[in-house]
């Protein structure tokens, strides 16, 4: 009860602001179990408002009355807000400060790659078989295409500006330092792995299933930045959920390739 006399004094002067443009239309409410007490006084079109039942079933005037008075029944100026704080998503630095940073993760990242493949290569126990050719192997010809295709991203998402660099560049900033947790979890891994009575025997997987693994981290992560970004309400999480997810799709469609369980000449670990 306190509630409704609460939101009856709302509209009342609601009612009393509106009369003197004449904008008002009469609440109309037709159903409920519980009903206001009367509101005096007269409306825009001069009729008296009569003792009525709230119903939970806004019209559009009673949606607009409740908004003006600070009531949102809908959380529509919540939805409004979430929008806004997207739309405001930014990336506190100059853009040519975000492209140095990338640099210096993208080769932080290669040094820790190569550092989680020498432990691989130097272990027994998890082997992958072959054929290879399902995930190029890096090298600096690679690193060169990547560095490329990296500058174009920038280059598209600093001609636009605003939420689009905050989104593709925010997004390949977030995928890129995604890669050095993933390689640091293999170096740790893989060091482990390498104790005394760690592991006995040895396995052999397929080449479809080490790379199905791989994707498999990608949609994890993926699915992390996109929780959090909905949490923060920043566009470059986003942008990272669904640049990690495109790149597991990639990988799901190269281990369709036929799997071979057959261990290469040159032993190497997954990673």
């Amino acid at each position: 009860m306190h509630f409704q006399l609460s939101l009856e004094q709302a509209i009342r002067k609601f009612q009393t602001a509106e009369k003197v443009a004449g904008l008002f239309c009469p609440i109309d409410a037709r159903r409920s179990d519980k009903v206001w007490g009367r509101i005096d006084g007269n409306c825009g079109g001069g009729r008296s408002v009569e003792p009525r039942p709230i119903s939970g079933l806004f019209c559009a005037e009673n949606c607009v009355a409740l908004h003006a008075v600070g009531i949102d029944p809908f959380g529509i100026s919540l939805m409004e807000t979430y929008i806004r704080e997207l739309e405001s998503s930014t990336i506190p630095l100059p853009h040519w400060a975000v492209i140095i940073i990338w640099l210096i993760i993208f080769v932080s990242a290669h040094v820790l790659f190569r550092k989680g493949r020498g432990l691989s290569h130097a272990q027994d126990f998890i082997v992958t078989g072959g054929p290879r050719g399902l995930v190029k192997e890096q090298s600096v010809r690679l690193a060169l295409v990547q560095v490329l295709f990296s500058a174009a991203i920038f280059a598209y998402a600093s001609f636009f500006g605003g939420p689009v660099f905050a989104f593709f560049a925010g997004g390949w900033f977030v995928t890129t330092a995604v890669s050095i947790s993933l390689n640091l979890r293999s170096i740790l891994f893989l060091r482990a792995l390498s104790e005394p009575d760690a592991a006995k025997g040895s396995v052999t997987l397929s080449d479809s299933l080490a790379v199905k693994d791989h994707a498999f981290h990608l949609f994890g992560v993926a699915v992390f930045c996109l929780l959090v970004g909905m949490l923060v309400a920043h566009l470059a999480l986003f942008g990272a959920a669904f640049i990690l997810s495109a790149t597991a799709f990639g990988y799901l469609r190269k281990a369709k390739a036929k799997a071979t369980y057959e261990p290469p000449t040159e032993q190497s670990g997954s990673s």
